[in-house]
């Protein structure tokens, strides 16, 4: 039946929207084909929308109040609130609170409408499942009739009964039905009464064509996919009328896939940094959901900050933002590095303030200014936990709030951004029009409402008219195609299995007949889709991949009997893709090896002091890249103290606990009860100062324990310092020093003055260390020994041995090497030592003058611009680099 029929007594009712949208844009075109430049727009209406006008029409003229008819999202919050206020379901175990619950009793109801059937006289009530659907579809007709609501699922019925008179004297003539294979029985009882009233109900159907269908195999989907794309362009090229169909069954879980192998067939290298893209070239019909939308998803973050404190992704997602106010900020990746550091797993918005206020930033003194300012209004409008408004008033509070974050910030948005920000602001009214429905709410449940409007809404753009249409299974159905490939039809895809309600018997929905109850009707749906889709184009390619993974597929039995082709026999535009275009345009390579930087200039530039040493000796390039670029590797957040935090905190304690006693002779002197007392206290401050930094982490029983481990560690470890020769800890302190030129501070983490004044430098280490580290033209770890260079340097005292201080559970001790024996248990006389790397010098000046000439050429290297990607031991040293993307080294 051709559309030009259409006239202003007649109304074209069709199964889904998008049906409602293509044959409105093919009436278009048909009318600009016979010349026409202004016309009336048919009348063209989704089944749902139709219900609702007509209830409409049936209110406007009807004697008495008629029952307001719910929302969709309304009718879906009452379904909420009904399972949600049932625990038990008469007596037996709870069942499982979800909002697919929740959709599935809806949609459980729905079937008993469209069946017309009872629910308190269902027979078979056999499952706890069932049971707990009784009582809540009771419930819910009950608050149905007290409110004076009535849902879209019972409106046919009721429009049967009492409004179809109405309906037909609004002056339509004629309902045509497009799209629908079946009709339920509430729909047959509702066309049939409607015909009854002098309106004739007929059914709309496609040009049919005569089938010719191709059946191809490829390797996988992926393979599948490319070779639809190359073929949809080349009937683009060809001048192909359209509109040209892609059905995908499965689409909304392969939707990004499919979308960048279309892309990069149909507009290759629009992908690229700084590309302008061209206009669409084919759409996807099943969009994304409106949560997961970069600017609605962001917007979203704003709002569960304003709880008082967000994860440590939000606070990520909120710094790098650019939907809210101040996004452009470089120094914002600066303080989301420093978040990560800190690894923290929640962040208030004072803490966040406190941070940006602290952020260093070039050419600003206070670069955090402005995102201080917006995070101090929004923590003034924190909300209490315990009020509770109205929707509306929360939906406005919503409002408010993204304003004052600077949302959807302050560059142009794109076409779909805006799209996006206007559907994100229907959602903040829907949300308002649950207020009917819904009682007084705090914060918490109000925004659960929003995220799950926002999840539930599809966001599909609006976009130009184009030639090619990707869709899902139900989308193609009733579209007149002029070319179609149906792909993916493989055994286990085609047909899709048997989904029946988990909440109404299997038994009764199979012998109904409802949808997906069985596989007999997913069968019988499915042959007779089959049949159709062949027949709703001209020329029809159906295809199915041969493997899953390691799985084997093969054809549908659907379309098995379809005679087979080869993939070559399918035109298909040669276009290369754009990695292939890159190689194949890539100009002739010229080798140029440049492994120095330009020299460091100023001494004063150069960052890192004392770590120079030893990442120049790992590889020259992480040195130029960390201290001359600043070049740094982003932390991975640990949920609970990495063993950074650990170490820091037992270094910090014995700090403490030194300058408390200043040397082994206090020690000695104090009774076991105040040692122990020390320890405790030094303890109970050390985390008290990181509780302050980590208070989300070092808190209750990690607390205690952290509490326990490091009382235990630090009285096992003055055991060992009570039984050594006699020694005084020098008070801490830094002073700068130099070697070749290179600055840097000195400061280890502990310097012990012997008895003959000689001086023993401690590193503690609560990870792996062996003094054979030391040595070396290249050291592993040069810290020690630059220390050691550099104080022999200053004149005030000799350092006559280096020693980790080894303090992991079971390994307690020194390790290390000196001039003399008997410096500390586990510090070995240089000329005993058997360490490799001990015999490149006789003694121990000689090893210390040894050291100052190594480490003079590894500062000199670096000053002189060294530059080279060198690592010291292949894969080892590169093994937790993190620059691998600036040096590359894994393409040489």
């Amino acid at each position: 039946m051709p559309l030009d029929t259409l006239d202003q007594y007649t109304t074209l009712v069709t199964v889904n929207r998008r049906l409602s949208r293509v044959l409105r844009a093919a009436f278009d075109r048909s009318r600009l084909a016979d010349g026409a430049t202004v016309w009336e727009s048919p009348d063209i209406i989704p089944y749902s929308t139709w219900l609702e006008r007509c209830w409409t029409d049936f209110a406007a003229t009807a004697e008495g109040a008629v029952p307001a008819l719910l929302g969709a999202e309304q009718d879906f919050a009452l379904w909420e609130q009904v399972v949600g206020a049932d625990p038990l379901a008469e007596g037996e175990v709870p069942l499982l609170r979800s909002a697919e619950m929740a959709r599935n009793a809806q949609a459980a109801w729905a079937l008993l409408r469209d069946w017309g059937l009872d629910h308190e006289r269902l027979p078979g009530f056999s499952s706890a499942e069932v049971r707990a659907f009784r009582a809540w579809a009771r419930a819910y007709a009950a608050r149905c009739r007290r409110d004076h609501w009535v849902d879209l699922a019972s409106v046919g019925e009721r429009l049967v009964r009492e409004g179809l008179a109405a309906v037909s004297a609004t002056g339509i003539r004629r309902v045509l039905l497009a799209g629908f294979d079946t009709l339920t029985p509430q729909q047959q009882s509702l066309f049939t009464a409607l015909g009854e009233h002098g309106v004739r109900v007929e059914r709309w159907q496609p040009p049919a064509h005569e089938p010719h269908p191709r059946r191809l195999a490829f390797a996988d989907q992926d393979d599948e996919l490319e070779a639809a794309a190359r073929w949809a362009r080349r009937c683009v090229e060809e001048g192909a009328r359209g509109p040209l169909g892609i059905v995908v069954p499965g689409l909304s879980a392969a939707r990004h896939r499919v979308a960048a192998i279309f892309e990069d067939v149909f507009a290759p290298g629009d992908m690229r940094p700084g590309t302008t893209r061209c206009g669409q070239t084919f759409n996807i019909s099943l969009g994304e959901p409106l949560a997961e939308v970069p600017v609605v998803s962001d917007a979203l973050v704003c709002l569960r900050a304003m709880s008082g404190r967000m994860s440590l992704r939000d606070a990520g997602r909120w710094l790098l933002s650019p939907y809210l106010g101040g996004g452009r900020a470089t120094w914002r990746a600066r303080l989301d590095a420093q978040l990560r550091r800190i690894g923290e797993p929640y962040y208030g918005l004072v803490r966040l303030r406190d941070l940006a206020a602290r952020i260093d930033g070039a050419g600003s003194p206070q670069p955090g200014a402005e995102l201080t300012d917006r995070l101090e209004r929004l923590h003034a409008r924190v909300p209490s936990a315990q009020r509770r408004f109205a929707l509306t008033d929360w939906a406005a509070q919503f409002s408010s709030w993204l304003v004052a974050a600077g949302w959807p910030g302050e560059r142009t948005l794109s076409s779909e951004e805006f799209q996006a920000v206007q559907a994100y602001r229907e959602q903040l009214a829907s949300l308002g029009a649950l207020a009917p429905v819904m009682p007084a709410v705090d914060y918490a449940q109000a925004l659960s409402q929003l995220q799950g409007l926002a999840a539930r809404q599809v966001f599909q753009p609006r976009s130009d008219a184009v030639a090619v249409q990707i869709l899902g299974v139900l989308e193609a159905v009733g579209v007149d195609f002029s070319h179609l490939w149906l792909s993916g039809l493989h055994h286990e895809a085609w047909p899709e299995p048997a989904r029946p309600n988990p909440f109404l018997p299997v038994q009764l929905q199979r012998e109904l007949g409802m949808p997906r109850a069985g596989p007999e009707q997913q069968l019988d749906w499915a042959r007779r889709w089959t049949e159709r889709m062949l027949a709703s184009a001209e020329h029809v390619v159906v295809s199915h991949p041969l493997t899953r993974g390691d799985e084997p597929l093969r054809a549908s039995a659907l379309i098995a009997g379809l005679p087979p082709a080869e993939a070559a026999a399918i035109a298909a535009s040669p276009v290369p893709l754009d990695r292939l275009q890159v190689h194949a345009h890539a100009p002739t390579l010229e080798a140029l090896e440049d492994a120095f930087a330009p020299a460091v200039e100023s001494r004063a530039l150069v960052r890192g002091g004392v770590s120079v040493f030893k990442d120049q000796a790992a590889c020259p390039f992480r040195a130029f890249a960390v201290h001359r670029l600043g070049a740094a590797d982003v932390a991975a957040p640990d949920s609970s103290l990495d063993p950074r935090v650990r170490g820091n905190l037992i270094h910090r304690l014995l700090e403490l606990i030194w300058q408390a006693l200043g040397g082994q002779s206090r020690l000695l002197a104090i009774t076991g009860e105040a040692r122990a007392d020390l320890i405790r206290a030094s303890v109970a401050r050390v985390l008290g100062d990181e509780a302050r930094q980590r208070p989300h982490t070092l808190r209750g029983r990690l607390l205690a324990v952290e509490q326990q481990r490091l009382e235990a560690l630090a009285d096992a470890w003055l055991a060992i310092e009570a039984a050594r020769a006699p020694f005084e800890v020098e008070a801490e302190h830094s002073r700068s020093a130099s070697i070749a030129g290179l600055p840097m501070t000195i400061r280890p983490d502990r310097v012990d003055r012997l008895a003959g004044g000689q001086l023993l430098l401690i590193d503690y280490k609560t990870g792996r260390c062996d003094p054979k580290d030391w040595f070396g033209e290249r050291p592993d770890e040069p810290q020690l020994p630059v220390y050691a260079v550099a104080i022999d340097d200053v004149g005030n005292a000799t350092v006559a041995g280096l020693a980790f201080g080894v303090l992991r559970p079971g390994e307690l001790g020194y390790r290390g090497l000196g001039g003399i024996a008997d410096l500390a248990p586990g510090v070995d006389a240089i000329a005993s030592s058997k360490l490799h790397g001990v015999r490149d010098a006789p003694n121990w000046d000689a090893h210390k003058a040894l050291w100052r000439s190594r480490l003079a050429g590894l500062a000199q290297a670096h000053l002189q611009g060294d530059a080279r990607v060198d690592p010291k031991t292949r894969g080892v040293t590169c093994r937790h680099c993190g620059l691998q993307p600036l040096c590359r080294i894994n393409e040489q």
